[in-house]
């Protein structure tokens, strides 16, 4: 019903000149890489869901590297900026001590 509805709209001079709200173009989606040395583009996300289970950490952090694979993780108990940050500067000091 939806379909017909959206296809007579469409076909209106009437429902075409009075619309009031206009169908915007579709964005176009970006392409990250290929990364060609490592840390040089880094994927961060939060999963949640992890309450419960005697632990106040309800969510996991996980940060990876798209040249290695290699992934940081780390725990919070919220989502705060503070949190993210956190897992970020600690990533930084593993790969400064693993140059060195």
């Amino acid at each position: 019903m939806t379909a017909i509805v959206r296809i007579f709209c469409r076909s209106c001079k009437t429902c075409i000149l009075n619309k009031s709200r206009r169908l915007k173009p579709a964005g176009k989606l970006g392409f990250l890489g290929p990364a060609s040395t490592p840390y040089e583009i880094m994927s961060l996300d939060t999963i949640g869901g992890f309450g419960g289970h005697g632990s106040s950490h309800r969510y996991l952090h996980l940060l990876a590297d798209h040249f290695s694979r290699y992934a940081f993780v780390s725990s919070s108990k919220l989502q705060s900026a503070k949190d993210l940050i956190k897992i970020v500067d600690s990533a930084q000091r593993i790969t400064r001590s693993r140059r060195c």
